[in-house]
């Protein structure tokens, strides 16, 4: 079966397997607490003969609460993406709303995991919890319905208990080696290529500038050594991520990245930042000719990283 990602309603209308397996959660960054848990639920779902099925959120409640927010430590896309890669053959996005937080747990379990027949297991992470009371869902089991249910220990790495939230709380801190650890890869921002100010041509150091249409976590501001996924290719760089205080005061934040030995238009194309290591906090310079000369410090020492 191709792996399918569609609404609650599609999914109990359409798309319900005979017999499936599944898990729920927010799995924001899909970080390694997230991948073993769904290995081994996709491996027990195999072992059964059931069909493993993802039920996660959308938008993520934060972002319900606070739709500005800056929040995704990685875009739905790419979640989606990663969730495949593990093996996950059905993704059903529950859509929360105020209907949503406004539900007990049973209520939630009757609306959605009990709707539909053919469920044998459930797995949910160590925190997770159901509706609005906050109800632990191992009553699930006692039901007369042949589920089994596991509540998943928290996943450790050395003696941190791997999170989203500490996760951010490293970006925050410019820690992206530390974060990227928690993650087991690269934490990363995605968008389309368009068109800047151009200064960094004029001044020798070209960029690509990305719009970024999800609400992603913005990690410490400042220069990063960064690698850009593009067209299946791989290209090392820097990138800046802030305000430009040398150049505007504007409020936005940009994401501008200058690649080393790249000189193709990708106007209108998506491309991936993944950031490697916080090189320097941003800051303002008093002349162009100052931040000409920084800029080629922090290409040296980005390149000088690779060494």
């Amino acid at each position: 079966m191709n792996t399918l990602v569609v609404d609650l309603d599609t999914w109990k209308k359409n798309s319900v397997p005979a017999s499936f397996g599944v898990t729920i959660g927010n799995f924001d960054g899909v970080h390694l607490g997230h991948q073993s848990l769904i290995k081994d639920f996709v491996a027990e779902c195999k072992s059964l003969s059931l069909i493993p099925v993802v039920f996660t959120f959308c938008p993520h409640p934060c972002l319900y609460f606070d739709p500005e927010k800056k929040h995704l430590v990685s875009s739905y896309n790419k979640k989606y993406e990663l969730l495949k890669e593990l093996g996950v053959e059905q993704i059903v996005e529950i859509k929360f709303d105020e209907k949503l937080q406004n539900m007990t747990g049973k209520e939630f379990a009757n609306e959605t995991l009990l709707a539909v027949k053919g469920l044998q297991l459930l797995w949910v992470g160590h925190d997770f919890t159901f509706g609005r009371n906050k109800e632990d869902p191992s009553w699930i089991e006692q039901l007369d319905r042949g589920i089994s249910f596991r509540k998943v220990s928290p996943f450790k790495v050395g003696d941190e208990t791997v999170s989203s939230s500490l996760i951010r709380s490293y970006l925050t801190e410019g820690d992206v080696e530390a974060a990227n650890r928690l993650l087991g890869r690269k934490f990363s921002i995605e968008g389309l290529v368009v068109h800047g100010k151009k200064l960094g041509r004029e001044i020798g150091f070209p960029t690509i500038n990305l719009r970024v249409n999800y609400p992603f976590f913005i990690p410490a501001l400042g220069v990063y050594k960064v690698s850009c996924l593009f067209d299946s290719k791989i290209y090392k760089g820097v990138m800046n991520l802030g305000k430009n205080p040398s150049i505007d005061d504007g409020a936005q934040i940009k994401v501008e990245t200058h690649l080393f030995n790249f000189d193709q238009e990708v106007y209108d194309s998506n491309v991936e930042i993944q950031l490697e290591k916080f090189i320097r906090k941003e800051r303002k310079f008093d002349s162009i000719e100052q931040l000409k000369d920084q800029i080629a410090l922090d290409l040296a020492q980005a390149r000088g990283l690779d060494d």
